[in-house]
């Protein structure tokens, strides 16, 4: 069975690993953003813009990046709190130490 130690690193592994996936999504957005700035810039009309450059697909892309990031960012911040409460820390010493509000840290704490 893994101890409390060993899930918040897991966990933060996770969130290192999810983090890198959405800098390249972002990076490739970014691209895609560029090269349609530079077809209007020429002159070109927006359809003509648009066209290939597959902006739905990486919006999407993205957008599934972020929400996987968000998802394992909240599991890493349970398993911590988990482990912090297990060592004896206070809800409201997280809290300060994350600079949130000790209200949220019990939220998700249950």
């Amino acid at each position: 069975m893994a101890t409390r130690q060993d899930t918040a690193l897991k966990a933060l592994d996770a969130v290192i690993e999810a983090s890198i996936s959405a800098r390249q999504a972002l990076r490739q957005s970014e691209t895609m953003l560029r090269r349609l700035r530079r077809r209007i810039e020429k002159g070109s009309p927006v359809t003509e813009a648009f066209a290939g450059l597959g902006i739905a697909e990486n919006r999407q892309n993205t957008f599934d990046h972020l929400a996987a990031l968000e998802r394992v960012r909240r599991d890493a911040r349970r398993a911590l709190i988990e482990l912090g409460v297990s060592q004896g820390l206070s809800l409201g010493h997280m809290a300060r130490e994350w600079g949130v509000s000790r209200q949220l840290v019990a939220r998700i704490a249950k």
